[in-house]
């Protein structure tokens, strides 16, 4: 049996996807953590979705498949205008129609967003190109449980979640 759902939404064209909800750790069954994801390449999005199966953390990614939706996602508009509120935001930095960069300067208040920039290209050559933005950290492809858990840890707010897995370990 898989460990993903996938629940039909209303809106067809949405894309969900919920991870594991028991828990390893000590019997605390936590509340599920709401990822928004940016990814175009379905082999990517499917090993983030091992990895985090991996971590054993309870998951619901809402999907957006290139820039535009993810500006979109971002913004809350058309059919993610009932999206729920992001602890994290996995944007991929090269994508159809709009890339990383883009995406964020067209989104007012992105710079508030907790945001984890996902790429295949080391940080130091393309720094240039992430807008500035308090709340911003990096992921380096391919993903391992490890990479994304000091992503994770790099957010003051999941912080806490990352040292509670480590510890149930």
């Amino acid at each position: 049996m898989s460990p993903f759902s996938v629940p039909q939404p209303a809106d067809s064209a949405k894309e969900t996807i919920s991870g594991r909800l028991d828990s390893p750790h000590g019997g605390l069954v936590l509340r599920p953590l709401e990822l928004f994801v940016a990814e175009d390449i379905p082999a990517d999005l499917e090993c983030l979705q091992h990895v985090l199966d991996q971590t054993g953390l309870p998951y619901h990614l809402t999907i957006a498949r290139d820039g535009e939706e993810a500006k979109n996602l971002l913004r809350k508009e058309g059919k993610y205008a009932q999206a729920p509120n992001p602890d994290l935001i996995l944007l991929d930095m090269k994508m159809p129609k709009l890339d990383g960069p883009e995406v964020l300067n067209g989104v007012p208040g992105s710079e508030r967003m907790p945001i984890c920039i996902v790429s295949s290209t080391e940080r130091k050559y393309i720094e240039y190109e992430i807008p500035r933005h308090r709340h911003i950290s990096y992921l380096l492809k391919p993903i391992d449980e490890k990479k994304l858990l000091s992503c994770f840890r790099s957010h003051a707010h999941l912080r806490p979640l990352v040292d509670q897995v480590s510890r149930g370990r």
